[in-house]
């Protein structure tokens, strides 16, 4: 092909490709001709520094991720925005010194949104809560020369859980959206152009005030907006009323960090909600509590690090013939000093902290070094099952990390069972791209607590799937309710109907465990057949010492 017409192409691509070096210099760029904010737009700009692409905290901060990736040797993805410009960027590493990055529009006008972080409906958050911190460390930074105040204010939207039982997740996220867009139009505009909104859980939006003077500005601006969420919002010609309420806390007096200052706006939220307060700010009296987090969060972080958690093991079986056929990973927390800490008090923290990926990698792990030590006492046939948090299915590492923790394992992924809820079946498309990735690998996704979450039978075929784990809240009321047995047999029959593997959880007695096999439900666990148990009291006490699983097992639930 004529040299001419090849650059010709190169220059005609709509994504913009760069091969930038650890210092910023350019070496080479081609493309970009759907890629806004690009300044100069079609010059050949190698030999120059990144910042004449960009603004300078957008360069800066490109460069930053340059730099870490040639450390870590690993690729990563960013977003960023300035202004209308939308733009997610994926950086890989070339060689010794230098990066390639390839910058994508994801804004109106684009000509691809793969992304899902920016969709057609036009979402106004940042994805998380990672994005939300650096977003805030940027304001601050730029506060200081300014000697000005920033804050951080969560806003709870009251309503989303019962919208999400009573319709569906789906209905439940547009508010939580419409409710972000009534907020971002509510803000006074800064001097600072930067991204202000992330949906720090699924019911809280992260908002990052700048251009403070006072505590006064700050209270005006969340009152103002507050009062703007209270008004009824109209979807699908039906009117929806949020209770928004909101924590404060200001940079200076309550804190100089970016992360410092979001923990102590999740503390000041809590307790505005248990006090039935719309708005409240950060206090001395709340300084104990915070701390309170923020050391359980510290020492969360290190209990992953050190290897100090634990997987404990409830056997799954065949009902029919009471076969062990898996076993399902829980994560415990034996503390030094505390002793067993509840999973209801160290998972949430770990969600609202940004932990929550991290410790999912750490049970992953672990989950498939034990399977290799079942294998090799006599239990290859075993597969581990495993739970995955809604942050981490939204992580881009998952599909790595499942095929590493098994390459290192020396397993087969094909042994491996995730467990998703099915709000999680709305995480956006990195999450089903993963899954649909894995079960490619022979890894089954099946939906935990199947029958709490109101699924629709559209996404339900539609989703990467292979069975369903009846809740155990149905489960051990078929003895003596008649609509949890008719809620067992519909969700038996509908699972059956779509060839879907069904499971049952939380199985206690015999009676329980034989209406299940009169009704097809294909495998059980509970404590009819055994507890969650330490690997060693498994291998010692639940599995036997030869391949007769079966049998053993018989004994135990009959005991």
């Amino acid at each position: 092909m004529d040299t001419e017409i090849k650059e010709a192409l190169a220059k005609s691509l709509p994504d913009l490709a760069l091969i930038v070096r650890r210092d910023g210099m350019i070496l080479s760029c081609v493309g970009g001709q759907a890629v806004r904010g690009v300044n100069p737009q079609g010059e050949d700009i190698s030999g120059r520094s990144v910042s004449a692409l960009w603004p300078e905290q957008m360069a800066t901060h490109v460069l930053q991720t340059v730099r870490r990736i040639l450390k870590t040797r690993k690729p990563a993805q960013q977003r960023y925005q300035d202004g209308d410009v939308k733009l997610e960027m994926r950086f890989q590493v070339q060689g010794f010194d230098r990066v390639l990055i390839v910058c994508r529009d994801l804004g109106e006008g684009a000509t691809s949104n793969d992304s899902g972080l920016y969709p057609k409906s036009g979402s106004v958050m940042l994805p998380h809560r990672e994005a939300f911190e650096k977003s805030l460390r940027m304001a601050l930074d730029m506060a200081a020369l300014r000697e000005d105040t920033v804050g951080v204010a969560l806003i709870h939207i009251g309503g989303y859980s019962t919208y999400q039982r009573v319709f569906d997740s789906a209905l439940a996220n547009r508010l939580v959206e419409d409710g972000a867009r009534v907020i971002l139009e509510n803000l006074p505009e800064g001097r600072a152009n930067l991204p202000r909104l992330a949906r720090i859980s699924d019911d809280v939006i992260g908002v990052v005030l700048t251009d403070l003077r006072t505590r006064g500005d700050a209270d005006a601006t969340i009152d103002a907006v507050i009062k703007a969420l209270r008004h009824p919002v109209a979807l699908d010609k039906q009117s929806f009323q949020l209770a928004p309420q909101a924590g404060v806390a200001l940079s200076g007096a309550d804190g100089t960090r970016a992360g410092e200052l979001v923990e102590r706006a999740l503390t000041t939220l809590d307790a505005g909600r248990r006090a039935d307060r719309a708005i409240t700010f950060y206090s001395d009296t709340l300084r104990l509590a915070s701390l309170t987090r923020l050391d359980w969060q510290q020492e969360l972080q290190q209990a992953i690090q050190k290897d100090e958690l634990e997987l404990h093991y409830q056997p799954r079986l065949l009902l029919g013939t009471r076969e062990i056929v898996a076993v399902e990973a829980f994560v415990r927390w034996p503390h030094k000093i505390r002793g067993l800490v509840p999973t209801s008090e160290f998972l949430p923290i770990a969600e609202l902290s940004g932990l929550s990926v991290q410790l999912g990698r750490w049970v992953l792990k672990r989950a498939c070094r034990d399977l290799a030590v079942l294998a090799e006492r006599g239990y290859p046939q075993l597969r581990v099952s495993v739970n995955v948090a809604r942050q981490y299915l939204s992580a881009e590492s998952l599909a790595e990390d499942v095929e590493n923790a098994a390459r290192e394992a020396g397993i087969q992924p094909s042994h491996l069972d995730l467990e998703i809820t099915e709000q999680m079946l709305s995480t956006g498309r990195t999450g089903l791209a993963a899954l649909h990735h894995l079960r490619g690998q022979g890894v089954r996704v099946l939906i935990d607590d199947f029958g709490t979450g109101y699924i629709s039978l559209g996404r339900l075929r539609s989703s990467p799937l292979d069975g369903i784990m009846i809740d155990r809240s149905f489960v051990e009321e078929v003895g003596h309710d008649h609509e949890a047995r008719a809620v067992c047999r519909a969700a038996i029959a509908l699972g059956l109907a779509f060839g879907l593997r069904i499971v049952a959880e939380g199985i206690e007695t015999e009676a329980q465990a034989q209406f299940l096999i009169a009704e097809q439900c294909h495998e059980g666990q509970g404590h009819l057949f055994a507890p969650a148990s330490p690997l060693s009291t498994l291998l010692e006490k639940i599995l036997p010492g030869t391949k007769t699983a079966p049998a053993s097992v018989t004994k135990l639930a009959n005991r």
